[in-house]
């Protein structure tokens, strides 16, 4: 059982999840070497309780990306986050984002349409449909990996993102952001 959101994060830091976002420390030598091109980053912090996070896309060149990556680790800085704290994700491509939801087997999902514009929640209370749903929107190995922590985790929150694109360090279409039961 999860049961906190810490034991959720380990779980996802450990790989449990199956795809997990692409996560490099702070460096600009990194950045240069490890960030694939236009690919937008996050900077953020891991300090318990909250942190720090800023958004950052891919701005054209890697030299104005890396001056906006620079100017936001310089306010996290400036508010007192330590370099140890501070470091940068993929950036999700949210224009490429196909179905974001909550799965949870005895109530089906809880999804919003991706339209920003409109941003409706649309409740499905039936398995079977949301099943399908799910299937059609997820790649095979992201939908049977999910099918796996259904059974791994009965009874819980599946938090996702479906995406039109590859993302993540395995490629798959589908990020699972959190699993839990609190």
């Amino acid at each position: 059982m999860i049961n906190s959101k810490q034991q959720s994060y380990s779980l996802m830091n450990r790989g449990i999840f199956g795809n997990t976002i692409g996560k490099w420390d702070l460096s600009p030598q990194n950045y240069f070497s490890s960030v694939p091109d236009n690919t937008g980053v996050t900077v953020r912090t891991n300090r318990a309780g909250g942190g720090f996070v800023k958004y950052v896309r891919y701005l054209g060149s890697r030299e104005e990306t890396l001056s906006e990556i620079v100017q936001q680790v310089s306010e996290a800085l400036r508010l007192g986050y330590t370099n140890e704290e501070i470091y940068m994700t993929e950036l999700m491509p949210a224009e490429e984002a196909l179905l974001q939801g909550e799965f949870h087997e005895l109530y089906g999902c809880q999804y919003n349409d991706t339209d920003k514009k409109h941003m409706r929640e649309i409740v499905l209370n039936k398995w079977l449909p949301t099943r399908l749903i799910i299937k059609q929107a997820m790649c095979p190995r992201a939908y049977e990996h999910f099918m796996m922590l259904v059974e791994m985790f009965p009874m819980h929150v599946i938090e996702f993102s479906v995406y039109n694109v590859p993302v993540g360090n395995l490629g798959w279409n589908t990020m699972i952001w959190e699993v839990r039961n609190y």
